[in-house]
């Protein structure tokens, strides 16, 4: 009796491949490796196809530090990686402290994915590979079922997604685990298993045995995985509806996003609701949408009546008189959710995951970067009428809320030398010589989040 097609090795190879064809883009790529079975099939598949393409490919692995065998693991990577000829390296994180508070693999995949792409881009790598399964898929969507998820998160992960600014391909989810573990056997390549994945308290373990459980009822692993391939096609036709809106309703300027309150009242609920959320998940660089729970009731406050300022998300939604009623809509970063003044450094720094900021070599020692503020706003009003070096046209026009969020640049006195202006360019309020160049990312990262544009 022959294997089932689904876990023949070449049948496997052959599925990864094609979709490495279909979704790789021209240049060297990078790919996460964990020593795990599926990231490790994943190298040995990619390896050999990079090499009939002549392809570079630049292995990383990260290190959390949070078990005592993760820096053995990591090192037995590199050791592969020495034996295929690829590059390698070991990305640490700062320690996450189990016992603390919030979601910890929330944390440990979001700090994995900020190392990842700020190495990509130190390699000039367009996009990185991910070795997610069609199991993967199918536990994300039970997952996402609990916590009451519409067609948006039901549809699953992505085969091509972006966050952090930087491309994630996925070109294994239509493979079952168990066939990536009959690829490694037969080309005798040994993996870890990671214990955690075995720890029934954390919610993908708990989904993995439902899975399990409900298997004799029909539904199964590939079955999950072709209910979010219906829903990524229903939901593409739903952000179409969300890109028309927002093309008639959407101005985005000085990293806040204005929208158009009569156009966002008569819009479908949903189409509303998709509209801010991708507005939100924008500004913050999130990776997920707010939770519904939050989210409807927050948009149904700006449509109402009488709207009222919320916050949600690490974003101030505020409603802008305009007349007898509010006309527009502001979504911008809450001040309070903003990072922590830091360092100005020479080189390429992306700050509140909001602005990228190029601070020449010239630039000098004990300067701080961090939001304008409450107190901020009243010294760039005396620099201005000091001298002729204001913020920039079009500046103090701007709603407070959004003057306050954004990055201005302080000396070892606390006074604000330069502020980003309504432009996205950095302009100097006392040091003429401090030719700082900066990109406001919203813009690109929302048009990016709708089809079409």
């Amino acid at each position: 009796m022959t294997a089932p097609e689904a876990i023949q090795p070449a049948r496997t190879r052959a599925l990864i491949e094609a979709s490495l064809d279909r979704l790789a883009p021209d240049g060297p790529l990078g790919i996460a490796v964990s020593g795990g079975g599926d990231s490790v099939a994943l190298l040995v598949v990619a390896d050999a196809w990079a090499r009939r393409a002549a392809r570079e490919l630049h292995v990383a692995t990260v290190d959390h530090g949070l078990r005592a065998a993760s820096a053995i693991e990591a090192e037995g990577v590199a050791v592969f990686c020495r034996r295929l000829g690829r590059p390698h390296e070991t990305l640490p994180v700062a320690r996450i402290d189990p016992s603390g508070a919030g979601n910890l693999p929330a944390i440990a995949r979001e700090a994995r994915y900020g190392a990842l792409a700020g190495w990509a881009r130190h390699h000039h790598l367009p996009a990185i590979l991910l070795g997610h399964t069609l199991d993967d898929q199918a536990e994300t969507v039970l997952m996402r079922l609990a916590r009451g998820s519409g067609a948006e998160g039901l549809s699953g992960m992505d085969e091509i997604s972006t966050h952090h600014d930087m491309a994630w391909l996925r070109p294994m989810l239509d493979v079952r685990r168990q066939a990536l573990r009959e690829l490694l056997r037969e080309a005798g390549v040994g993996w870890v298993d990671d214990p955690t994945n075995e720890d029934p308290a954390q919610d993908r373990i708990k989904a993995r045995r439902a899975l399990a459980e409900l298997a004799p009822l029909g539904i199964d692993a590939e079955g999950l995985a072709r209910t979010a391939d219906r829903l990524r096609r229903q939901s593409r036709v739903l952000r179409l509806d969300a890109l028309h809106l927002a093309g008639n309703a959407v101005e985005v300027r000085a990293g806040g996003v204005f929208i158009d309150r009569a156009a966002l009242r008569g819009a479908e609920e949903d189409t509303r609701l998709r509209l801010v959320a991708n507005c939100i998940m924008a500004i913050t660089g999130a990776e997920y949408r707010p939770r519904f729970r939050a989210l409807e009731p927050a948009v149904d406050n700006l449509c109402g009546p009488e709207p009222k300022r919320v916050t949600l998300a690490g974003c101030l939604l505020e409603p802008l008189p305009g007349g007898d009623a509010p006309e527009a809509i502001l979504i911008c970063r809450e001040t309070s959710a903003v990072v922590p003044p830091q360092e100005l450094v020479p080189g390429q720094t992306d700050w509140d995951r909001r602005w990228r900021l190029s601070v020449p070599a010239s630039a000098p020692r004990g300067h701080l970067l961090g939001a304008v503020g409450e107190a901020g706003m009243a010294g760039i009003s005396a620099a201005a009428s000091q001298n002729d070096r204001g913020p920039g046209e079009g500046w103090f026009s701007l709603p407070a809320a959004l003057r306050k969020c954004l990055p201005a640049i302080r000396d070892g006195s606390g006074d604000i030398v330069a502020v980003a202006s309504t432009k996205g360019t950095f302009q100097t309020l006392k040091m003429p010589d401090l030719n700082i160049i900066s990109e406001d990312l919203v813009p690109g990262r929302l048009w990016a989040s709708l089809p079409g544009r």
